[in-house]
């Protein structure tokens, strides 16, 4: 668009309108009414602006640059925003399945303790301390 600076322009001017005329200073003219009617053709060329054109071309152009780079760091943190969604929920969902195997863990231990102290071979000491662990392992899968 700023190009068009260095073309040619032509201009067409074209006015119409009434026109009242009181000629009191002078002898024997009453009021006269005209109908007033121009028109006008002018051609116009830049020769010379001072560099003016070829500073808002260049001007132009560094705006429409800064906007395309605008609009690829608004996509790049659109694209970390997403990123980051998605890796909190891997991450979520492998603390789950960690979680859900400690538990299960810790039912197989607590059930190899639980026949040892009702055997006689295993303390009260270790299933109260299994116990703990399988309670803390149960809050752990809530979380």
């Amino acid at each position: 668009a700023s190009t068009g600076a260095y073309l040619p322009s032509l201009d067409l001017d074209a006015g119409i309108g009434y026109e009242g005329l009181d000629p009191s200073d002078e002898v024997g003219r009453g009021n006269t009414d005209y109908t007033r009617k121009e028109a006008s053709i002018t051609l116009t060329q830049l020769i010379w602006d001072g560099s003016a054109t070829l500073n808002d071309i260049d001007r132009t152009a560094a705006d429409a640059e800064s906007v395309r780079f605008q609009l690829l760091a608004d996509a790049s943190d659109k694209a970390l925003e997403v990123t980051k969604v998605y890796l909190d929920a891997v991450k979520a969902y492998e603390v789950l399945k960690l979680s859900e195997n400690n538990l299960a863990v810790h039912k197989d231990i607590y059930t190899d303790i639980k026949k040892r102290v009702t055997s006689g071979i295993g303390s009260t000491a270790d299933l109260t301390q299994v116990e703990a662990r399988l309670a803390k392992a149960h809050g752990n899968l809530a979380a």
